[in-house]
């Protein structure tokens, strides 16, 4: 997988639309993002955790609800709406994948994640595909339970220590895996 760019709106500490392309130098296929705690790392690796798969994670592993991925200022001025999208190319294959929430139509202010109503589509090569094509053909290309090594997050560094302690008897799953 080859990510070529990242469009978030709204998302986050992420107001109105922001844009990322990433370097495509093809002799690097490592990406690192480094900066100051509180700085936005974790926000854009849950900004490509919740276009692909529909869910963001607080620093425990648990979601966090849609109404606090909306960006403080925009729930304050009544926008209630969140875009991201996430081009890359895995293979040969080009994607284009988009994901939207916006406030229910009979809702006025939202409270819960039902509030919101969700829209998923990605392109592949430019066409549209199936919604239930499309999350299969992600999963296959970053199953979502393994996409915490590939979008990882150093400030969850305690749960991989966690994870590989033979104190928690977890080291042969790692081994088999």
């Amino acid at each position: 997988m080859k990510l070529v760019e990242l469009r978030v709106k709204n998302f986050g500490p992420y107001r109105q639309e922001q844009q990322i392309r990433f370097p495509q130098d093809e002799s690097r296929n490592v990406l690192l993002i480094w900066g100051p705690n509180m700085w936005g790392k974790t926000s854009l690796l849950n900004s490509m955790r919740w276009v692909l798969y529909g869910k963001a994670l607080d620093r425990h592993g648990k979601q966090i609800p849609r109404l606090d991925l909306v960006n403080r200022e925009c729930r304050e001025n009544g926008e209630w709406n969140i875009r991201g999208l996430l081009e890359f190319y895995a293979d040969q294959d080009h994607f284009e994948v988009i994901r939207e929430i916006s406030r229910g139509n009979l809702v006025a202010k939202p409270k819960q994640d039902s509030d919101f109503k969700s829209e998923f589509m990605m392109r592949k090569n430019g066409e549209v595909q199936r919604g239930d094509i499309a999350e299969r053909e992600i999963g296959d290309i970053l199953p979502e339970d393994i996409s915490r090594f590939f979008l990882f997050d150093a400030e969850s560094l305690q749960a991989y220590e966690t994870l590989v302690s033979k104190t928690q008897g977890q080291e042969d799953k790692i081994k088999d895996s």
